[in-house]
């Protein structure tokens, strides 16, 4: 399954939205994405919010897995936010890469509360109510 990856703020906040069954193929796709987007951001901090609310399925590998979202590491990243999945595994995976891969990494139940984390983390990424409200239409 392909996965959207989007300026959710233009040079503060990406959002990437994934959904159906990932793959390891599919990460690095993503990824590069992700890559290509920092590389071409003047801003020194960008944060990543994931919606994981449509995924059904994560590879296990987790060696791959990491490999794969080596964008992590990047020196403009900043905060990784997920949301949206209620799948305790996939919460759980998600739990493990990021003390894997040793980032800032967070887990909220929903949108709003993603962004809530994040506005509580770095004030700069824009209007609470604009986000949530261009998000719940």
């Amino acid at each position: 399954m392909d996965n959207s990856v989007e300026w959710e703020i233009e040079d503060r906040l990406i959002r990437t939205i994934t959904s159906g069954s990932q793959t390891v193929e599919v990460m690095i796709d993503t990824s590069a994405t992700i890559v290509s987007m920092l590389e071409s951001s003047s801003a020194e901090t960008i944060h990543i919010i994931c919606d994981l609310s449509d995924i059904t399925t994560m590879p296990l590998d987790l060696l791959h897995m990491k490999q794969a979202l080596e964008w992590t590491h990047h020196p403009k990243v900043g905060w990784i936010v997920s949301y949206g999945t209620r799948n305790s595994a996939i919460t759980y995976v998600t739990s493990v890469l990021g003390r894997l891969l040793n980032v800032k990494y967070q887990h909220q139940p929903s949108y709003p509360q993603a962004i809530s984390f994040l506005m509580k983390k770095d004030g700069s990424i824009g209007n609470f109510a604009k986000l949530v409200e261009r998000n719940s239409a």
